[in-house]
């Protein structure tokens, strides 16, 4: 089977006032953009002139970005640190029209922030600041009481999961919560954390987590389709995609066919 282009369209074009609340791991994007004009003389390494710099919800914050820009409306439930990032981040969310207040704030851990410097259009570095150890027990339980409240009020859940601790604490009740009231339920799921979107709607892994999820090396159309088959059942979900870069999109599920969406080049 093949997805036409105009089938797609006509799925972005009726995203105009949906409701999609998205669970996840949000970060804040900072970028430092400079120039480069010597060397540094304490080590062979370029020094960097910044000249401005600018900031963009990242992570999970950045799938809601991306509904709000769809014309839908956003909603995000995530656990960020009690300090200057996190009042950045929720400004940068809000200037785009996503709902904050499924934000939890955590005051023992520190809010991501994922630092690009860039001289001359160029990435020269990037610098992570992030904690990936599980919730306490009391953020866990917050979290998960404000994103319960919020699932009633959603059209769609969609789990962006960065395996920074989020996902682990609420996403069983949350996907039960959903389905229970028809709202689909789509997750991008870590390996690790494949067995806690069960009874979702779709899981969504790109090509070599789907070999690690799977144990299977996809080398043709078969392996492809047994890593497939083998990521919907441990999921536990109605449908399962494997992302494979130019080569497109794969989506297993309903009676054991397979959908192939053809990437685009561009």
């Amino acid at each position: 089977m093949q997805a036409s282009f105009d089938n797609l369209r006509q799925i972005v074009e009726s995203f105009t006032g949906k409701k999609v609340l998205v669970l996840g791991d949000a970060m804040l994007d900072e970028y430092l953009w400079g120039s480069v004009s010597r060397i540094s003389p304490e080590a062979p390494v370029m020094v960097v002139d910044v000249a401005r710099t600018s900031w963009n919800p990242g992570g999970a914050a950045n799938v809601a970005a991306n509904v709000a820009h769809l014309g839908g409306e956003a909603k995000m439930v995530a656990v960020v640190g009690d300090d200057e990032a996190a009042d950045r981040l929720c400004r940068e969310m809000e200037s785009r029209g996503i709902g904050a207040e499924g934000i939890v704030r955590d005051p023992a851990r520190p809010t991501t922030i994922k630092t690009r410097i860039i001289a001359h259009s160029q990435q020269v570095v990037r610098i992570d600041r992030e904690e990936r150890a599980p919730l306490s027990d009391a953020v866990a339980r917050q979290l998960r009481s404000v994103a319960l409240d919020l699932v009633d009020w959603a059209d769609a859940v969609v789990v962006s999961d960065y395996d920074k601790g989020v996902i682990p604490a609420c996403c069983a009740e949350v996907t039960q919560r959903a389905m229970g009231h028809g709202a689909p339920v789509t997750s991008n799921p870590k390996p690790n954390n494949l067995k806690l979107m069960r009874g979702g709607t779709l899981c969504s892994l790109n090509n070599s987590e789907a070999e690690a999820a799977s144990g299977r090396k996809i080398i043709d159309g078969e392996s492809l389709a047994e890593a497939g088959k083998a990521v919907r059942r441990i999921a536990g979900t109605k449908w399962a995609a494997i992302t494979r870069g130019e080569h497109g999109i794969s989506l297993f599920g309903g009676k054991g066919g397979v959908l192939e969406v053809p990437g685009i080049p561009v």
